[in-house]
């Protein structure tokens, strides 16, 4: 009786680190979502409106999320559990560009570096925002046609571990927890 209460046990865990790894690429995908949409949100706005990268986080961060930037940064709630990651990562971008007009390779590495990205996507990320708002009208709008298709490469894959090693991470962490469960028995 004890050995099917511990196997129950092994099997819930398992199945819910299988749920863990599956929520994981989520968040991924849903970043790199996030992210392509930014892009094209700012080459539109480049392009038509010629807005300056102030207005283009706030806009955005207005219009994606409901958020005021000029409210969570005088509030100094950067690291807000509520705020999205993404949205998280152009607050913080938004805090360094008012300080200086271009920002470091290490600092942009340290906004980008969260535990959502792998290593390409942070340099993917690090890659796009090392030039955002630097190069001039045309450049700017030739960096960003660049970033969209990258981007739309990443989401892809993005999606695919998503369909692909996330459901099957929580299926097979259900069979592992089911496994150790019968052998408890």
């Amino acid at each position: 009786m004890i050995g099917l209460i511990v196997g129950g046990i092994i099997c819930l865990c398992s199945t819910f680190c299988g749920i863990c790894i599956e929520g994981y690429y989520k968040k991924r995908n849903a970043y790199m979502q996030d992210f392509l949409n930014f892009v094209e949100f700012a080459l539109q706005n480049i392009k038509f409106a010629k807005d300056n990268t102030d207005k283009i986080f706030d806009d955005f961060l207005q219009q994606y999320y409901g958020l005021d930037t000029r409210k969570i940064l005088t509030e100094n709630c950067v690291k807000n559990k509520k705020i999205k990651p993404f949205a998280q990562t152009l607050i913080e971008l938004k805090s360094e560009f008012g300080k200086s007009k271009t920002i470091g390779k290490q600092n942009l590495y340290d906004i980008c570096q969260n535990k959502i990205l792998n290593k390409k996507q942070i340099f993917v990320s690090i890659e796009i925002f090392g030039k955002f708002g630097v190069l001039d009208y045309a450049n700017q709008l030739n960096h960003l046609e660049k970033s969209r298709s990258l981007l739309t490469k990443e989401v892809e894959m993005s999606n695919k571990f998503v369909n692909v090693n996330g459901k099957l991470a929580y299926k097979l962490g259900f069979l592992l927890g089911l496994a150790l469960m019968i052998l408890m028995i």
